[in-house]
């Protein structure tokens, strides 16, 4: 806001001071010289004002860009899934039968007799088994 209030300050002195050298006594008079400036000085404020009513709606824009994404961002939190997992069954502690009987096999290996060794290539050996 002041760097552009200098620089209008500014352009409006430089503004004055050419009006006041380019123009002489003898070519304009005084009142007409007055009316020149006040016509300038009158278009340099027409033009800040379009410049300070564009930021303002530029910044106005941003805002509402800001609210905007901030109500969309907090409308697909609430409407999520909310579902979990379910809880676990509570176990039952008391009335568990003891089975006993012809359904229960004792442990024994799958696949019985001679194991076979397997000869595997490691750290560059050579073996006869793999190639």
């Amino acid at each position: 806001m002041r760097q552009l209030f200098k620089r209008f300050s500014w352009l409006a002195a430089g503004l004055l001071f050419l009006c006041t050298a380019c123009l002489s006594n003898k070519d304009y008079s005084e009142e007409e010289v007055k009316v020149l400036m006040s016509q300038e000085l009158n278009r340099r404020l027409l033009e800040y004002r379009k410049v300070k009513i564009k930021a303002c709606y530029e910044e106005a824009f941003q805002a509402a860009t800001h609210i905007a994404d901030s109500l969309l961002i907090e409308q697909a939190y609430f409407e999520r899934d909310t579902l979990s997992r379910p809880p676990k069954p509570i176990k039952p502690t008391e009335g568990i039968p003891d089975i006993k009987g012809p359904d229960t096999i004792a442990l024994k290996p799958l696949f019985e007799g001679k194991k076979k060794k397997i000869k595997m290539d490691t750290l560059g050996k050579k073996n006869k088994g793999v190639q």
